[in-house]
């Protein structure tokens, strides 16, 4: 007998999953005794991740009882490397009424290059920076996000409040490998007409204007 115990699709379809494979073998006569797992295989192609990182990860070996518990805590852990899109484990029943654990991840893309479109405002060297990101690295959607904000907070800090920025993923010549691309629409920069200071008794509005760093904007001043 071969049943998914888990998945990284649905939170839902992983729990329900589970308890289906031991549902089943409950009703196959195997409720009694336990369910040890006699091997693990890890499958799907590995390009940035060693199998050994997945089974150190995993906390499951070989003579370890099987349950609901111990194989959700494997997919969490598993989820928690940001490396995987998805992950699946299966169990393939042998002899005995013990099974085979059948590992199948499916690796996020490596990371070739990253790309800038709009950034007038804004030196290439300085968004790659605050980015962090390292060529060859496993690029997953967390990354991309977070890589979104941190130019957008840079934009801000220059005073350009409006601005829009989107990154995508293209494929590169090698396969299982992208480029990040941030297309960058910087607007206006923001200028403050004035300032009110309210019940700032202990400070005068000047140092207060000073602590913020920030000016009103006149007209003989420029950006």
């Amino acid at each position: 007998m071969k049943g998914i115990l888990a998945t990284t699709v649905s939170r839902i379809a992983t729990n329900s999953l589970i308890g289906a494979f031991f549902l089943v073998a409950a009703t196959s006569g195997t409720s009694g005794a336990q369910t040890r797992i006699a091997e693990i295989e890890v499958q799907g192609e590995l390009r940035r991740v060693a199998e050994s990182l997945i089974l150190s990860t995993i906390g499951l070996t070989p003579g370890v009882e099987l349950s609901q518990e111990n194989v959700q805590e494997a997919i969490r852990s598993l989820h928690g490397l940001n490396v995987f899109k998805d992950i699946q484990l299966w169990a393939e029943e042998i002899a005995n009424g013990d099974v085979k654990l059948v590992v199948v991840v499916d690796e996020y893309p490596a990371l070739e290059g990253i790309r800038f479109k709009g950034h007038k405002k804004m030196k290439e060297k300085e968004m790659k920076e605050a980015l962090g990101l390292v060529i060859g690295q496993v690029i997953a959607p967390k990354d991309i996000a977070r890589g979104r904000q941190k130019i957008l907070d840079m934009y801000v800090d220059k005073g350009y409040l409006r601005a829009e920025v989107s990154g995508k993923l293209f494929d590169a010549e090698e396969e299982g490998e992208v480029y990040l691309h941030y297309d960058v629409e910087e607007g206006e920069k923001v200028k403050v007409r004035k300032i009110n200071i309210l019940n700032s008794n202990a400070l005068s509005a000047g140092k207060v204007r000073k602590q913020m760093g920030t000016k009103e904007s006149r007209w003989w001043r420029k950006n």
